[in-house]
């Protein structure tokens, strides 16, 4: 299968996956738990492995598939979702059919997930005032993912999508650099 229908498929299913939990009015909880399900995957559960092994029967499948969904105890639509990826033989795709879930969420939702780096955690007036300022400019609710890089040695950088702002001090002294050899 190519990328391009591997991906419409994942797309599909996503978008079920958001109409069920709208219908459900659990779409929150469908996002959280699609998160946390992602985590897993990227940690490389290995239970994930065995749902795709051709070798073992459907009802074993669908037997580890409930322990898993019982143990993380997860909501209808989600579980319902793992089931079919299971009955279909195409739980491969579930990592790019929650990536597409999230999106269309945020798409719908008017999210903006945005990744700042600082060099130290911000105090939580520091955090309003930064989700403040940052939902007036992209006109979103956001979703911060801070990630603490003291090789920036101050200031933030921000990045949501293509947009990229760099207040770091590294990026000033670099500048300041380029200027001083003529380069800029």
């Amino acid at each position: 299968m190519n990328k391009g229908s591997k991906l419409k498929k994942a797309i599909l299913y996503a978008t079920s996956l958001y109409e069920g939990a709208a219908l459900c009015h659990k779409l929150k909880e469908t996002r959280e738990d699609a998160e946390n399900l992602r985590r897993l995957l990227n940690d490389g559960i290995k239970d994930f492995a065995l749902l795709n092994n051709p070798i073992w029967s459907l009802d074993a499948k669908e037997k580890l598939a409930d322990a898993v969904i019982d143990k993380m105890k997860l909501n209808r639509p989600l579980a319902n979702l793992l089931k079919i990826l299971i009955e279909n033989r195409q739980i491969d795709s579930l990592e790019l059919i929650l990536l597409q879930f999230k999106e269309i969420y945020n798409a719908r939702q008017n999210i903006a997930e945005v990744r700042v780096e600082t060099v130290e955690k911000l105090t939580p007036a520091q955090d309003i005032k930064l989700k403040e300022k940052l939902s007036a400019l992209f006109k979103k609710d956001i979703i911060i993912d801070y990630i603490i890089n003291p090789q920036i040695l101050g200031g933030l950088v921000i990045k949501c999508g293509t947009v990229l702002i760099d207040s770091s001090v590294m990026h000033q002294l670099d500048n300041l650099e380029q200027l001083m050899k003529g380069t800029k």
